[in-house]
C-alpha cells in the first residue's frame, strides 16, 4: 500500500520494508517490526532458531536521527527510520535526493512529515525551522563576522591570501569566502 492509499493518517498502517521482505516491516507512523520467522543460525547446538514478532529498539544518534539495525543473511545494516519509512511508502530515493523533514524535527519519522528533496531543500528547510546556525554561530566555525568582513574588504587577492595567515586558515576558505561561496549572510 503506498501513501496516496491511505485514507486515514491516523490509522497505522505497515509494509514490508524493501529487500527485507518477510522479516521487518515499517509504520507510517515511524514504527519498525521484526517479524515472527525461522532462520538459521547456530544456536545452543540447533540449526534454526526461531524470532518472535517484536518491536525495534530504536537508537538516537548524536545528531538527532532514529536507526534501527537489520539483519539479514548474517549481515547487520544501520538504517535510519526516516528512510525506511519513506523506500516502504514512497518507493526508493531517487538519485541526488534525500530525506526531508517537513518540522525540522529528526526523530519525528511520520509518514506525513517525509518528502523527498535536495541536499538544497533540506538546507532551506534547516533555515527555515532554524536548525541551523550561520557564521560564528556554528561550533564548527574559526572566524567572526569581523574576521569576514576584514576578508570581504580586501582589495586584492594578495591582501586576502596574507590574511589567511593573519587569522589562521586556509587560503581555500579564504578564497571561498572573498568569492562569496560560503559566508554570504554577511
Amino acid at each position: 500500500m503506498k501513501f496516496s492509499q491511505i485514507a486515514d493518517e491516523s490509522k497505522e498502517v505497515w509494509e514490508d520494508i524493501p529487500g527485507y521482505e518477510g522479516i521487518y516491516q515499517v509504520s507510517n507512523m515511524g514504527k519498525v517490526l521484526s517479524l515472527g520467522r525461522y532462520a538459521y543460525a547456530e544456536y545452543k547446538g540447533t540449526p534454526y532458531r526461531q524470532f518472535r514478532p517484536a518491536r525495534l529498539m530504536k537508537t538516537h544518534s548524536g545528531n538527532g536521527y532514529l536507526y534501527v539495525s537489520l539483519e539479514k543473511g548474517g549481515v547487520k545494516v544501520r538504517k535510519g527510520v526516516h528512510q525506511l519509512v519513506l523506500m516502504a511508502f514512497v518507493g526508493l530515493c531517487p538519485e541526488g535526493m534525500e530525506v526531508c523533514h517537513n518540522d525540522g524535527v529528526r526523530a519525528n519519522n511520520n509518514l506525513t512529515n517525509l518528502r523527498y528533496g535536495s541536499r538544497q531543500d533540506n538546507a532551506d528547510d534547516r533555515i527555515k525551522h532554524g536548525n541551523s546556525r550561520p557564521g560564528s554561530e556554528c561550533h564548527l566555525s574559526k572566524l567572526t563576522e569581523n574576521d569576514v568582513r576584514k576578508i570581504l574588504s580586501c582589495e586584492n587577492w594578495d591582501q586576502a591570501r596574507a590574511l589567511a595567515k593573519v587569522l589562521r586558515v586556509t587560503r581555500d576558505n579564504v578564497r571561498a569566502i572573498w568569492l562569496r561561496q560560503t559566508w554570504k549572510h554577511i
